[in-house]
């Protein structure tokens, strides 16, 4: 009997053995197939992450012209210029072109509008060319090929006015980008594009408080030539204006806190470019500078509008003027005027100290109606500047 029970006990403890190392086992398991159950989804949260990353990382820009009909018979080839200005390669999935010009013969509604362009190895209609659709990282100005079976309309008028087209691009990570055709990506270096925001060809009169030096004037040394006289605001006078530089003497004096003994007047000659007649009784202008010194300080001078020369060869000077809309090669009242500005306000380092020569006064002048309501017109024009440097010859007025 004592041999059983001995027995029985070992069996027993062979069979809590196994069950023991059978949980083990099962928890063992449990842990391993939770932890790769974990890591997947670590390694997909990572993965998503990323191309979250690598799709907000994208970002394509077009380049000017945007658009250019390379070949019209058989029609029509285009050529889409882009650039990729992201830090991955980008894939184009899909090219959808819209006409929002009523009537044309474009991609619009009734012309089985919008166009849907798709990749494709041949130049067939309504598609383009497979190996353009890829864009490396940092590629600039690359062409994408596509062929539609009518040409795009061109409204003849470059910019946000007259928008003829619009076109957005789908990339394989779902991102769009659009753009409208035709676009003016840099106004300022394009000839004869005329947005709202235009650049001004500048000149400078000033007036002293007191009749300076005969040889003194606005046309002594390096103003001999190109003198324009015109009437000046006020009881003011007549105005010479010249090239837009300045001996530093002259801004120094201008610039005095108290009893200046000159003022400075700038004429800028713009376009009204906004589409509609601009009336003109309201304006500021800003210029300004920085000094290559260690304390990289800032210079300033601005003033207020005081009125323009409309049309341009006019000699009288009106604080008050509506100006027509921009009409090339019509002569008179053809939307070009000139805008006067008296410069009143001036960083305290100007008269404290003349500004060095080789400064250049950059900025931009703001011209408005000054209505509240819906009649509200206005228009921000870039100005080319005044120049510093000693004028020789230049006498300064006496004190």
């Amino acid at each position: 009997m004592r041999r059983l029970r001995v027995g029985r006990k070992a069996v027993s403890s062979v069979i809590a053995g196994i069950i023991i190392l059978t949980i083990l086992f099962s928890v063992f398991t449990a842990l391993v197939v939770v932890g790769q159950q974990n890591d997947r989804y670590v390694n997909t949260f990572y993965e998503m992450s990323q191309k979250d990353i690598d799709r907000f990382s994208e970002n394509i820009t077009a380049v000017y012209p945007g658009l250019k009909e390379t070949v019209s018979t058989p029609c029509c080839e285009y050529n889409m210029s882009l650039s990729n200005l992201g830090g991955v390669g980008i894939q184009i999935a899909q090219v959808y072109i819209n006409t929002t010009i009523a009537g044309s013969s474009g991609c619009t509604p009734s012309n089985n509008g919008p166009c849907v362009l798709s990749p494709s190895l041949t130049g067939a209609s309504y598609t383009f060319w497979t190996s353009d659709s890829f864009l490396n990282a940092g590629e600039f100005n690359h062409m994408v090929r596509f062929w539609l079976p009518f040409s795009l309309p061109d409204a003849g008028v470059q910019g946000p006015l007259s928008p003829a087209n619009s076109i957005s691009i789908v990339t394989t990570r779902g991102r769009v980008f659009t753009f409208l055709w035709p676009f003016a990506a840099n106004p300022l270096v394009i000839p004869g594009f005329t947005p709202n925001l235009v650049r001004g060809f500048t000149k400078i009169a000033w007036k002293y408080t007191q009749p300076p030096p005969p040889d003194s004037g606005p046309a002594a040394g390096c103003h001999a030539e190109g003198t324009e006289q015109r009437q000046g605001p006020g009881s003011t006078g007549n105005l010479y204006f010249v090239n837009a530089w300045l001996d530093p003497s002259v801004v120094k004096d201008a610039a005095k806190p108290n009893n200046p003994s000159v003022t400075i007047y700038v004429y800028t000659r713009l376009n009204n470019t906004t589409g509609i007649p601009l009336t003109l009784n309201s304006g500021t202008i800003i210029l300004e500078t920085a000094d290559a010194g260690s304390n990289q300080k800032i210079y300033f001078m601005g003033g207020s509008y005081v009125g323009v020369y409309y049309p341009v060869s006019s000699a009288i000077l009106n604080p008050s003027e509506t100006i027509d809309v921009l009409n090339i090669g019509v002569p008179g009242r053809n939307g070009t005027f000139i805008a006067v500005f008296k410069l009143s306000s001036f960083d305290q380092t100007l008269w404290s100290g003349a500004p060095k020569p080789g400064s250049i006064f950059l900025g931009t002048a703001a011209l408005n109606n000054q209505a509240t309501d819906s009649t509200y017109t206005g228009m921000i024009a870039f100005i080319d500047g005044i120049y510093i440097r000693p004028c020789g010859g230049f006498i300064p007025p006496d004190p």
